[in-house]
């Protein structure tokens, strides 16, 4: 199936859960913020991002936190 990821169209498996794109994408999702169809996905509500099952045509943003001084 196909989804956007921070603009791009990327193909994945049925059903991909959000944990095992963000695997596959090598982020930590400690460190990553999801945006997933204009609504920013909360880590910790109702299992997080744990719940999380992909679908045709989901336009995701990810924003990797960065800390340094």
């Amino acid at each position: 199936m196909r989804i956007f990821v921070n603009g791009t169209p990327r193909d994945v498996s049925e059903n991909m859960s959000l944990p095992a794109l963000l695997e596959e994408l090598n982020l930590d999702s400690a460190t990553t913020i999801v945006e997933l169809n204009r609504t920013v996905v909360q880590k910790s509500a109702s299992g997080g991002y744990d719940v999380v099952t992909l679908t045709e045509g989901d336009t995701l943003e990810l924003v990797r936190i960065v800390g340094g001084g």
